[in-house]
Formats: C-alpha cells, structure tokens, sequence
C-alpha cells in the first residue's frame, strides 16, 4: 500500500482569502443581475475582511482530482455546515444539498436576492459542487446554468437518492433515474450544452457536469445493465460520476438504504475497469481516512465521505491536511474563523429567513465540534439548551454570544490541570 500521505498529497494552492470570489473557471456572466444593496456580496466583502487571513484553496485541476469529498447530505450540507468545514481544512471539495431544478428557477425568477438565499455560497467554499434533482432535460439545463453563472465550480445530477415509488414524475428522480438511462443521457447533455453556452467563452472543465449514482436500483440490480446505465450516460459527455457502492431499494426509507444494502465496492473497481477514459469517486460506508486512502491505492480516483464528516468534523478534516503536509488549524483557530462568518451571516440575515432559524442553523454545525474529547457530552448539552432558548436566539450576534457561553460551560476554554492547553488549542 502507497504512504497515506503520498495520497492525500493536494495539488491544490492555499491562498489569502482575495477581495473577489474565488474561481476555478471565469464564469460570472455579464447577463448576470447587479446584486441589491442589501444583497449578500456587501456582507461577503464585509467577511472577507473580517476573516482576513483565512486559506481557501483555488483548484488548478477539475473537481474529479481531488482526493476526498465531503457528501451532499439533506439538512446538512447547507452553506453553514460547509463553511465550518472549510474553516476547518481548504481541502475537501464540498457538495451542497440537493437542489431541485424548479425551485432554483422560481428563485431566479422571483429575484436575485431569493435565488442567493437558495444557492448562494461564500468565497472561501472553493471547490464547490451544486447537485441538482429533478428529471425534465430543459428544467435542469436552465437550472445548471444558472448554477455555473453563479461560480460553482462542478454541477451534479443526483442519481443516488432513493426515490419514492409513487407517481410518476412527481418522484422520478434520484436513484429511480437509473431505471431510464436514456432519459438521464438526454438531461445531462442539456446540461452540458447549457453550461458551455453560459460559460462562454470559458473552456468548461470535462467533468464540470457530474452524476452520482448508486450500484442500481429495484428492476435494475446487475452489473451489466450498470455498466450499461455508465456507457449510455457517458456518451452524452460525462466524464465524471460519484458512485455510492450500494443498491437503492426504493421501499426503504433513506437511512436504511444507507446500511441494508450491502457496500460491493468491487463493482466500482470493475467499472474503473471497464471504463479507463472516465473518472470514478467512490462514495459510501468510508469511516475514515484510512479506508478512503486504501481505495484510492485500489484505483478509485477519490473518494467521498458523509456521516463520518458529520459525526467528528474537526478531527477527520484536520488530519486530512495533516496528512497532505499542509498547515493544521487548532480548534480554536477553526472555530473563530466559522464564528466570524457566522456573525456576519446572522447581521446580514443570510437565507431570508426568521432570526431564530438562522441562529439554530449556525449553531447546528458545531453541535459534534468536540466530539471525542473529554468535554464533547458537555458541550452538546449546553448547546441542546442554548439552541432551546428562543428569545435569545433572536437576538442579532446569538450565534457568537450563545458558542462562547457554551465554552464557558463545558469548560473548554479552562487547561487542564497537567498542562497549559485547552482542548480548543
């Protein structure tokens, strides 16, 4: 086996956060609207002030290169959890949650204040990926698009999720994709078509336009006919595709078709096979960065990384720069990046919606920052409380206010009795 360092190794620079967006590719378009004086982008000058010195990372290679990936996951990955975890570490390419196509063109139609509450990002978020859900070729075109003007440096059609069983177009999306890999041929060279047509004059990467899928799905559960599935949808022009190494059974709910269905990673490694001129990320059951770098030196060309992220994000995207020779934040150094963006989001009332919503989905993200140090039960105990205090919750700075009483309480900020470091150094 290859040095887990040797794997991790990052072709990526870290810079100084810039006064402009961070992009992979040129792609704000001159049809795009002047944002409001109110709109975000003067909060996001306003940050990258505030934050100063923090590292982003500016890809010199396309998405497929990176070495790990930090999943889209439904009521996580929103542009909060994503940015603690790039205040954690510049690395990971992190995935947004599933966007449907339609309600992304409803918020552009409405106005460029509700489309960036949708799918606005901060700069620091570089690399980035938006997936899409939906089914209908035009709709998500538009909506990829749209996403590329934006800045997003990779668009993926979801294929993984299980959908459910009823209705035929109201739920044909997801993992039910893969029952119809003409249909998803014909979407993604929309999309392709689109992208090229709103990035231009830009070359668009080759994998700018992604699927994820699983292994199959009920009525379609061999090998052949997911090979048959990647062949269809690669002819359309996709290079890239995320596979999560299990079936999708679409009478399960989508936790249990997160550990029912059995990993068979071997059929990703067949395709790899199979396929030597596309590019596989494998996705699904990796708990560590141990595992991802062994399937890796099996040929995967990244991998990608969920629960586990969720589960302890500061020590797995620590040591994922550790691994890669780069500088390693502390904790605490983490936490006050996230801790400036959280108070500029809260002052400028990032997503439109109420404060008290707001401040629980800053504090969201944080709930397993201390996850497996000796005050994490303490810590998420007085962030349970904190984030049932609705009154101050609406206050304007209760995302900062509420995180340092809670470090007061847990007793993070104290050091210990046998040295002079807290846990947050």
């Amino acid at each position: 086996m290859l040095p887990v360092t040797l794997l991790f190794h990052s072709p990526m620079d870290e810079l100084e956060l810039p006064p402009q967006p961070v992009q992979s590719q040129p792609v704000q378009s001159q049809q795009e609207p002047e944002p409001e004086p109110d709109s975000e982008s003067e909060s996001e000058s306003e940050l990258v002030t505030t934050i100063g010195r923090l590292e982003v990372s500016t890809p010199t290679t396309t998405i497929s290169s990176a070495a790990l990936h930090v999943a889209p996951m439904a009521a996580v990955t929103d542009r909060h959890f994503r940015m603690l975890a790039r205040s954690i570490s510049p690395l990971p390419v992190l995935w947004t949650e599933m966007t449907w196509d339609k309600s992304l063109l409803a918020a552009g139609l409405e106005s460029p204040t509700e489309l960036e509450a949708l799918i606005g990002f901060s700069a620091a978020e570089h690399p980035i990926v938006l997936q899409l859900g939906g089914c209908e070729p035009e709709s998500l075109a538009q909506a990829a698009a749209l996403g590329a003007r934006r800045g997003y440096d990779g668009i993926n059609l979801n294929c993984g999720c299980p959908a459910g069983t009823r209705g035929e177009r109201q739920h044909c999306y997801g993992a039910r994709l893969m029952l119809q890999p003409d249909l998803v041929a014909s979407c993604c060279s929309a999309m392709i078509t689109a992208v090229t047509e709103a990035l231009a004059p830009a070359v668009v990467p080759c994998d700018f336009i992604s699927v994820k899928c699983r292994l199959g799905v009920s009525g379609r559960e061999e090998y052949q006919q997911l090979a048959q599935f990647v062949a269809t949808v690669a002819q359309a022009g996709v290079m890239y595709f995320v596979v999560h190494a299990r079936q999708a059974v679409l009478n399960l709910h989508a936790a249990a078709n997160r550990t029912i269905p059995p990993l068979q990673y071997d059929w990703v490694f067949r395709l790899i096979s199979d396929f030597p001129s596309l590019h596989f990320s494998i996705n699904g059951g990796v708990k560590s960065l141990t595992e991802a770098a062994e399937l890796m030196h099996l040929g995967a060309r990244g991998v990608m990384v969920g629960r586990a992220v969720t589960a302890d994000p500061f020590s797995l995207l620590s040591s994922l720069s550790t691994l890669s020779g780069q500088h390693v934040r502390t904790r605490r150094e983490s936490l006050e990046c996230y801790l400036a963006y959280a108070n500029i989001a809260q002052k400028a009332n990032w997503g439109r919606g109420h404060p008290e919503t707001l401040a629980r989905k800053l504090l969201a993200p944080l709930v397993n920052f201390f996850h497996n140090t000796p005050h994490a039960g303490r810590w998420r105990r007085a962030m349970a409380a904190a984030r049932a205090a609705r009154t101050e919750l609406r206050l304007e700075d209760s995302a900062v206010t509420i995180t340092r009483r809670c470090l007061e309480a847990c007793g993070a900020t104290t050091p210990p009795p046998t040295g002079e470091m807290t846990v947050l150094d």
